[in-house]
């Protein structure tokens, strides 16, 4: 998305898709800032703040 108003902006060049960014930050738990504690063997499944308030 870019915004003319803007001075800045980014443009993204990589190949990989965004779905596999996300999937490959919530693999890495020191990328994360949450962490819930599933089932009743409590697996902890991590996650991004940003990301679960805007999907909210």
């Amino acid at each position: 998305w870019y915004d003319s108003r803007q001075s800045s902006y980014m443009v993204l060049k990589g190949r990989k898709r965004l779905s596999d960014a996300m999937r490959y930050i919530i693999s890495v738990p020191e990328l994360c800032d949450v962490i819930f504690l599933v089932g009743p063997k409590r697996t902890p499944v991590y996650g991004l703040r940003a990301i679960l308030s805007a999907r909210s």
